[in-house]
């Protein structure tokens, strides 16, 4: 079995979905940093887990919720973030999708809120537990890969 790992990622608190290649979704998780750690820990601790990840589940692709810009330091936290994942997984597929496209892929409009998001997720994986909205925008990620490629 070959495993895709789908991202929604933050500096405070990172997503992660981890599928098999047929559309199963093995396990969810978050990466959690703190808020008044200095960003190169908070970068240090997201890293870590990744290569941790990276090597425990071999990923075949990376699915990543495409970096958007709102306000400039919270833009340029999660810059360093999409950074970091990419340099650890640069010998890995990776597929990226704008948040409109996920949102509408998955619960079918663009403008979906992230309660909304969950919701939906949660009822699609009722036997997984998603702790919090950042899992469920990793699982949303991944579906929205599975959903254009015409896996589900």
């Amino acid at each position: 079995m070959e495993y895709i790992i789908a991202f929604d990622l933050s500096m405070s608190n990172t997503g992660v979905a981890i599928f098999s290649d047929d559309a199963r979704l093995i396990a969810v998780e978050s990466v959690a940093t703190k808020s008044d750690e200095l960003h190169q820990r908070r970068l240090k601790r997201i890293a870590d887990r990744m290569i941790e990840l990276k090597n425990l589940y071999r990923p075949t692709k990376i699915i990543i919720e495409k970096g958007f810009f709102r306000f400039m330091a919270s833009s340029e936290a999660i810059w360093k973030v999409n950074g970091v994942c990419q340099y650890i997984f640069w010998d890995i597929e990776q597929i990226q999708y704008a948040p409109a496209s996920v949102k509408k892929a998955v619960g079918g409009k663009g403008n979906m809120k992230k309660e909304e998001i969950r919701d939906v997720v949660s009822k699609m994986f009722a036997n997984i537990e998603i702790s919090d909205e950042d899992q469920s925008d990793a699982v949303s990620v991944g579906l929205c890969f599975f959903m254009k490629e015409g896996i589900i």
